[in-house]
């Protein structure tokens, strides 16, 4: 299928994508994600031939298409924006691309309402797109970018500009419609739930380089640095130095932390490294391990519970509770040995 190998770009004489690299297979979805300016968006538009790479290449099947034009691609493209065409009206929007490859009129009637019944809007072909509302026109533009049966969808932050709500039940759909029709996508975005949700595997991208490729379960276990742990909302980091192999002991200015891993051998005494400290991994104890104690300074409720904030050493930790701690509270807790992760280094 779809190889993206050792992928460069500069803008401005400053390194864009530095050596980008991975596989799309059949029936997958690979979902870039990464904060604004780390290079997703330009190297979705290199993929789908809008601009061309300063090395590397781009490759289906084995051929490389960096030198095809961008019609020649059959590849699919939707934006954030949607780019519909403001004066023609449903139906004509889907039509465009199919009348490009110069079909019967038969066949381009029978394609539009197909992809209009799959995005649920069939029954507003001929309104207009001016009187659509913004998940409206997002349905139209799936339609559109299906309608030629693309052999590769590419979806650049498809649902930023929708509200919270219409997102999750529109990004509910497409995941659908992508298991559906059974065509490799390329799903941009900077939203870490909508990655995970989405996402068959995940491209961390920071300044131009992948950061870490896996699964989504993967990712979330296993995160390869500090860098990854907080994109994805794990903030509580410790540094700390070894003191104990085999059992794997890391002490810190909060004490000793035990941790269960299956490679202690991979780490050496005296190396310095870094804690992360998952927030659901915490229960009260009057023990005397594992331990973190401070000062409640906030506390937002979440629906199934509270994450709290604590003062610990002058630190601000977050961890996810059941209880209705109170600002002010003093509290001491016990970090499960299976909820803390180890670096090496960043």
């Amino acid at each position: 299928m779809l190889s993206i190998i050792d992928i460069y770009k500069t803008y401005e004489g400053k390194p864009l994508l530095r050596g980008i690299s991975f596989d799309v297979h059949e029936d997958e979805t690979i979902c870039l994600l990464g904060h604004s300016g780390s290079g997703k968006s330009t190297l979705l538009r290199i993929i789908a031939g809008i601009e061309k790479p300063e090395g590397g290449k781009v490759l289906w099947d084995g051929e490389d298409l960096v030198n095809l034009a961008i019609h020649k691609r059959n590849f699919g493209l939707m934006f954030q924006d949607y780019a519909l065409f403001p004066h023609k009206n449903v139906f004509e929007n889907v039509a465009f691309g199919l009348r490009m490859l110069n079909l019967s009129e038969a066949t381009i009637k029978e394609r539009v309402n197909i992809e209009l019944e799959k995005v649920k809007m069939v029954n507003f072909a001929q309104r207009r797109i001016t009187d659509l509302s913004g998940g409206e026109q997002q349905r139209v533009a799936l339609a559109r970018a299906l309608a030629p049966h693309p052999r590769l969808l590419m979806l650049d932050e498809p649902l930023g500009a929708l509200d919270k709500t219409l997102r999750g039940q529109l990004l509910k759909e497409i995941r659908e419609l992508l298991h559906e029709t059974k065509i490799p996508a390329i799903y941009v975005t900077h939203d870490q739930e909508e990655a995970f949700t989405i996402g068959d595997q995940l491209v961390l991208l920071n300044e131009g380089e992948i950061v870490q490729h896996g699964t989504p379960k993967m990712i979330y276990q296993n995160p390869k640095n500090t860098w990854v742990s907080k994109f994805l909302g794990f903030n509580n980091i410790v540094p700390g130095k070894v003191t104990s192999i085999n059992p794997l002991v890391v002490t810190s200015k909060y004490g000793d932390f035990s941790l269960i891993i299956k490679d202690n051998e991979k780490f050496s005494l005296k190396q310095e490294v870094k804690l992360l400290l998952r927030p659901n991994g915490i229960q009260e104890s009057s023990g005397s391990e594992n331990l973190i104690y401070g000062k409640i300074i906030d506390s937002i409720y979440l629906g199934q519970g509270f994450r709290i904030f604590i003062d610990c050493l002058s630190t601000t930790m977050e961890f996810d509770v059941k209880g209705d701690y109170k600002i002010g509270d003093y509290v001491k807790f016990s970090i499960d040995p299976s909820a803390i992760h180890c670096f090496q280094s960043d």
